[in-house]
């Protein structure tokens, strides 16, 4: 007949130990991603957020099965001495921890989420302001040239019609200048006649005076000698 030996004791308080240490490994790991995620997500799409959360929900699966192996080992052991309640209270803690980082993760996934859907407003108002400001600063630029251009046009259309008056005034001056050549011109034609004018009646008063003399001298000779010819 073969005896049913019974297992140590001992061999299960060492499982269970290491298997704990195993645990609370498990258990800081996790509690440093979940810490980890608020400052990541500022830089997180919400797929990235997704891929990293289910990252650590399966560590939470493996935390869940290590506890489970806790459990086994626990079962197998006497539940009666000072051990046991040690262990039992271990077990409860680490339950306690998962419940706690579930919780945790999903409050900090929803903060996450949060700050995701702020950035992504807050981006695409951004994105539309600037579009609205390159829209303005394109409009303020064809205005702009627009402006430059009719102010252009101006400048040109002022130019030439300074040129048009300049060329008026070329005209002008040399008309003038003709006309002065023309007036000094007349002007010298009326002294010459007018010298011309007092010479000729210097000389009709001297022929007057001529002929008034030969009119007095033949009335004397007739007067005086009416029969001197016959």
């Amino acid at each position: 007949m073969i005896a049913t030996g019974k297992r140590d004791p001992k061999l299960d308080l060492l499982e269970f130990k290491r298997c704990d240490q195993e645990v609370t490994k498990v258990d800081v790991d996790i509690k440093k991603k979940v810490s980890a995620l608020a400052g990541l997500c500022t830089n997180m799409t919400e797929c990235q957020l997704n891929t990293y959360t289910r990252e650590i929900k399966a560590e939470m699966d493996k935390q869940r099965d290590k506890i489970l192996v806790l459990e086994r080992i626990i079962s197998r052991m006497s539940t009666r001495s000072e051990d046991g309640k040690a262990l039992r209270a271990e077990l409860k803690s680490h339950q306690e921890e998962l419940s706690t980082n579930e919780e945790q993760l999903r409050i900090s996934k929803l903060r996450a989420m949060n700050v995701i859907t702020d950035i992504a407003r807050k981006t695409l108002f951004e994105t539309n302001t600037e579009e609205a400001e390159l829209r303005q600063r394109t409009k303020n630029r064809e205005q702009m040239v627009e402006k430059t251009t009719k102010t252009t046009e101006s400048l040109s259309s002022l130019v030439s019609r300074m040129g048009e008056q300049l060329k008026l005034s070329e005209e002008t001056t040399s008309n003038l200048i003709f006309s002065s050549d023309k007036i000094k011109e007349t002007d010298e034609q009326f002294t010459s006649m007018g010298q011309n004018i007092k010479s000729g009646g210097k000389l009709l008063s001297k022929s007057l005076i001529l002929y008034f003399g030969v009119v007095m001298y033949i009335l004397r000779k007739r007067l005086y000698f009416p029969f001197s010819l016959f």
